[in-house]
């Protein structure tokens, strides 16, 4: 049978959740110690409540072991009664009284880093999973991070074209076009009435250093691609193409 935490702090305000819910707790400040539980209500895997219990000053271990051994089984009850402001009855005689609940009601959601590109720019590994979209037909030119020294291994960037490019080009460059390179596979469709296919495949070997998308034989708006640094100078590229016209490849030397 599962035990249940059980904490009042007014009338008509009360917080039960189950014990094995218990995450932690947090000695925040003198007379401070904060209780987080899996979220009661949000719904949300991922999300917590936090109970901060007000404690006699220097007492805070002393009510951190015995909220810590009653909920891990000590306490012969079911219903295991932390704080209850209302019948001044708590787990320890240390605590005095309990704080402003924080519950969760959503959770945490998590969202892409979106970043519109106008003009050129030199991305950085923190930047490392953000979607770039470009989003303006003059064009623009991001250098990806150098990756000769070896540190950046795993971190990738999304890159997806919003507005094609009819002046110059979007492109993708890495940072040491000598010693750098991009190999892997691009999907090209042509979006014209043939809709043709064609994969275009690159090697190491190739010496490829760029993805250029410049908007008349690759690269329209709708195209997406991703480059992943695997290795020292090494960056593959997954890519999903659109063009009209002419068909080429989108990689390029620098």
């Amino acid at each position: 049978m599962s035990k249940y935490v059980f904490i009042k702090t007014a009338d008509n305000s009360a917080y039960m959740n189950t014990a094995a819910n218990f995450r932690g707790a947090i000695h925040s400040g003198d007379t401070a110690v904060d209780l987080y539980f899996n979220s009661a209500g949000s719904g949300v895997e991922g999300a917590f409540d936090k109970i901060p219990l007000v404690t006699v000053s220097n007492k805070e271990q002393e009510v951190m072991e015995a909220v810590g051994g009653a909920l891990a089984g000590t306490h012969s009850k079911g219903m295991i009664v932390i704080a209850d402001d209302i019948a001044k009855k708590y787990v320890n005689g240390q605590i005095t009284s309990v704080g402003a609940l924080s519950l969760a009601s959503t959770g945490v959601l998590t969202k892409r880093n979106i970043e519109l590109v106008t003009v050129d720019d030199t991305l950085t590994a923190d930047e490392s999973g953000t979607k770039y979209v470009f989003n303006d037909a003059d064009g623009a030119v991001l250098t990806l991070p150098d990756s000769g020294a070896g540190d950046i291994v795993g971190t990738f960037f999304d890159f997806y074209i919003n507005v094609t490019a009819t002046s110059n080009a979007h492109k993708v460059l890495c940072a040491d076009t000598t010693n750098e390179v991009m190999f892997g596979m691009l999907a090209n469709s042509d979006v014209d009435t043939s809709d043709a296919a064609i994969n275009f495949a690159a090697i190491v070997g190739d010496g490829f250093s760029a993805i250029n998308c410049n908007g008349t034989t690759t690269g329209i708006q709708g195209s997406s691609f991703r480059i992943t640094n695997i290795a020292i100078d090494k960056w593959q590229v997954e890519a999903n193409i659109l063009s009209t016209g002419t068909t080429a490849t989108s990689f390029a030397t620098a």
